[in-house]
């Protein structure tokens, strides 16, 4: 599931990943909260988690404990009342605030933007509605993919001073169409920026009040605020998220939030986010019109701001609709999924980069339906870099395919740990080591999209350019859907 999502510059620190810290004895906890705690644990001691779990079910908790570190620094441990950022989880939140306002009669889904905001060129507001905004079907560019311009563009060019809305709104969410509106669907960021600006607009009131008093006040989400109005805001007790670099942790440096806003500017505890999940089910909250449009799956498995699948996690793997969001922001990663058929709701969120939350999630369900749930296995990643430190980059395909064969149940083989340690690689500059562990992957997983771009970005680091242009091309003839791979290639000079 896509998300918003920066690649920063860091501060390194010297600090080991794991610690057997968490916030509560599993003695203390009951049969149930036992067995959801013991499965995070085993996550949290593979190195594959550390943050908060909130699981709901019935309307009781039976699982809110923090593992590891919320500073690392600091050596503050991750508990109940941690704050962490909610990213694009965010989206969640603006898109229900939209639908409060539909419900007074203050906003239309089908009114088009340029009718909204009188400044926004109507060539393409004129085709663009609320609810394209909202379901990620206007074909209106992410910023973060603009043409030419590209992800580590649009880092370079914010920079850290706060940027007013009106000029954000023109420079970067403005753009041509990439698609008709409502023929395809397309993650965009620029889209709920600009849902931020037309609920400025019809209320008269900043984003973040309107938000406040639509639903942070009634869910009595007290210790939950979003950011867009004051991106430089100090926040007590709220963890800066870090990256896993294999033997360290980076955090970031200052970052201009402004540019988030209405995209993915929220944070706060995660027992907020399920007074979050007890208000959308008030009758009185939203209307049944609204509930449906937010939660009735369309193009790309998307509703009005909530992806909607469904999941084989009911008893005997019966299908259930899950309705969730994905955010990525600052190395934190947070998913919110909630099962209104089961009466359950579940907020994972990890302060140190990427995790595989959604096998957690299918764990803890999998106990909840009476299933012995899969438990984690290490990364081979930590087998690669002792071979690596041991003999080099040229040894790294070689021990792969050794552990492969001789230990293929012992490790966790997936193609998305091979590419996070060859990202790991590439920011520490180890380019030769890094463009190894990229080849292993696309020779391990040939029809990845996400695994050739990888390749690419290794190839174009170096300088080989022809290479990577190739590795790019096959991105998008497996992966139509890729958007770093048309842009690099247009940095490479190739139309």
């Amino acid at each position: 599931m896509p998300c918003l999502a920066f690649r920063l510059r860091s501060a390194t620190l010297a600090l080991p990943l794991l610690v057997n810290l968490t916030v509560a004895k599993a003695a203390d906890l009951p049969p149930t909260a036992k067995a959801l705690d013991a499965l995070v644990a085993s996550y949290h001691a593979a190195g594959q988690f550390n943050g908060n779990v909130l699981v709901v079910k019935d309307g009781a908790i039976l699982l809110e404990k923090g593992y590891g570190l919320a500073s690392f620094e600091q050596r503050v441990p991750n508990a109940p009342d941690t704050k962490h950022w909610f990213a694009s989880v965010s989206k969640t939140f603006t898109a229900t605030t939209v639908m409060r306002l539909v419900d007074r009669g203050l906003l239309r889904l089908d009114a088009h933007v340029s009718d909204l905001l009188p400044d926004y060129r109507r060539d393409t507001g004129q085709r663009v509605t609320v609810r394209m905004l909202l379901n990620h079907t206007s074909g209106i560019p992410d910023y973060m993919h603009l043409p030419d311009v590209g992800r580590e563009g649009f880092t370079r060019q914010v920079g850290e001073d706060p940027i007013e809305l009106k000029t954000f709104v023109k420079r970067w969410c403005s753009a041509d169409l990439a698609f008709e509106p409502g023929s395809r669907w397309s993650y965009s960021n620029s889209g709920y920026v600009l849902l931020g600006a037309i609920i400025e607009t019809v209320t008269g009131k900043p984003f973040a009040q309107v938000v406040r008093e639509e639903i942070l006040e009634p869910a009595g989400m007290k210790d939950t605020r979003d950011l867009a109005g004051d991106p430089r805001a100090v926040v007590e007790g709220l963890t800066p998220g870090y990256e896993n670099r294999g033997t360290r942790l980076v955090t970031r440096r200052p970052w201009n939030l402004s540019t988030v806003y209405a995209a993915g500017g929220m944070v706060g505890p995660l027992r907020d986010l399920e007074r979050f999940d007890r208000i959308l089910e008030r009758p009185d909250f939203l209307s049944a019109t609204s509930r449906a449009a937010m939660f009735t799956e369309g193009l790309g498995h998307w509703g009005c701001g909530w992806e909607v699948r469904q999941l084989p996690i009911g008893p005997d793997k019966a299908l259930r609709t899950v309705l969730g969001h994905e955010g990525y922001l600052f190395w934190t990663l947070a998913r919110i999924y909630r099962v209104p058929e089961e009466r359950l709701f579940i907020a994972l969120i990890n302060n140190t980069g990427d995790a595989p939350l959604p096998k957690l999630f299918e764990g803890l369900t999998d106990l909840l339906a009476g299933r012995t749930p899969v438990t984690p296995k290490p990364y081979v990643s930590r087998a690669l870099r002792l071979a690596l430190e041991a003999k080099g980059p040229e040894h790294l395909a070689a021990r792969y395919q050794e552990l492969k064969t001789k230990e293929g149940q012992a490790w966790d083989f997936s193609e998305r740990v091979l590419n996070g340690f060859g990202y790991e690689l590439l920011e520490e500059r180890r380019l030769e080591a890094a463009l190894a562990a990229f080849r292993i992957n696309v020779q391990a997983f040939p029809e990845s999209g996400n695994a050739w771009d990888s390749l690419g970005e290794g190839l174009a680091t170096l300088g080989r350019k022809p290479e990577a242009i190739q590795a790019y091309r096959r991105a998008v003839s497996l992966d139509p859907s890729n958007k770093n791979a048309p842009d690099m290639l247009k940095r490479l000079g190739v139309d």
